[in-house]
């Protein structure tokens, strides 16, 4: 799609054909798919690298619509964050319009088709050539939690699917690793979505970006932060959270407001495995989530918001293109 989506066909011999990645993107135009409807039936794996619509977004239709009957592969976080995302899809744009391209129903039977692998587990899958030996490997994307470079090996050469990486260590995240897991991989599909994006410096990032919060706070403003649903959202939740927590700052309310708030959360305290170690390792020893919150209050719908007042506040809400939901 235009926007980022994901979606490619990988054949391997004869009988294997792996779809690496099923995205769509938030405009949910059927005819970006369209040329899914041909090979979805012949599909025979489906590798998913991300939890967000961008890299899934499309499984649902494609299941309901295309027969595509395939056994799908992530890592746990992307399963459960996933099923968030496309949650957070539905319900904001029913909310709106009459939404009919998937139903919740639709959702849970697509995710009900996921097989979830920890990172460096290898799997064997099999065509109906049993005779070929492919197998497949997740490792560390560093983009969002449980995101996934793919290693597919086929008869002994590696294979490598490595899409919206990050190698910069993250707040909440380990960078990706590519020269510690590949060794003269036979071919790479890479994506060059970050190639012209200069890097910039995250604590002048940070400082600016919390300035210009304040600024807005201490002028009895509120700031609109329109997030994705369970994706970046944990990095900014951090960072928000560590600088309401140094400066006392109760006074100014901080909110999440998306249709999955509360779940999102609830999966983000459980997968601490999958993230930066310092969270693990403070766990360990203190028995604290990064993820429990002290500052931020959670919402589901605009009416959970106005109950909280009129203090100034800062509202993180879904969805981040601005589609639907209510940060629209």
């Amino acid at each position: 799609g235009k926007d980022g989506a994901l979606c490619s066909l990988l054949k391997v011999g004869e009988d294997v054909s792996i779809l690496l990645d099923c995205g769509w993107d938030d405009l949910f135009d059927v005819r970006e798919v369209a040329n899914l409807a041909s090979v979805a039936p012949t599909v025979t794996h489906v590798l998913v690298s991300h939890p967000d619509v961008l890299h899934l977004g499309a499984l649902p239709y494609a299941i309901k619509h295309f027969g595509l009957k395939a056994d799908v592969y992530a890592t746990l976080p992307v399963h459960k964050m996933g099923q968030m995302y496309l949650y957070d899809q539905y319900l904001s744009r029913q909310a709106v319009s009459d939404f009919d391209l998937f139903s919740l129903d639709d959702i849970d039977a697509c995710f009900a088709r996921f097989k979830t692998l920890q990172y460096s587990q290898t799997v064997q899958i099999k065509g109906k050539d049993k005779g070929q030996s492919v197998s497949v490997t997740p490792f560390n994307a560093g983009h969002l939690v449980g995101g996934t470079v793919w290693r597919i090996n086929v008869d002994g050469e590696d294979l490598v699917y490595a899409v919206d990486i990050n190698h910069r260590k993250d707040r909440h995240l380990n960078g990706a690793t590519l020269e510690q897991i590949f060794d003269k991989p036979a071919l790479m599909i890479t994506s060059g979505s970050s190639a012209l994006v200069s890097p910039v410096n995250k604590q002048v990032r940070d400082r600016d970006f919390l300035n210009s919060i304040m600024q807005a706070l201490r002028g009895d403003g509120n700031v609109l932060l329109p997030v994705d649903t369970a994706g970046r959202v944990l990095e900014l939740i951090c960072v928000l959270e560590k600088h309401w927590q140094q400066h006392a700052l109760g006074n100014y309310q901080l909110v999440l407001l998306t249709s999955v708030a509360y779940n999102t959360m609830e999966f983000a305290k459980s997968q601490l495995e999958w993230m930066n170690a310092s969270f693990s390792t403070s766990f360990e020893h203190s028995r604290r989530n990064a993820f429990s919150t002290n500052f931020m209050k959670i919402c589901h719908s605009k009416e959970d918001l106005v109950k909280l007042g009129r203090r100034p506040k800062v509202v993180m809400a879904s969805l981040g293109s601005l589609e639907s939901g209510p940060a629209r």
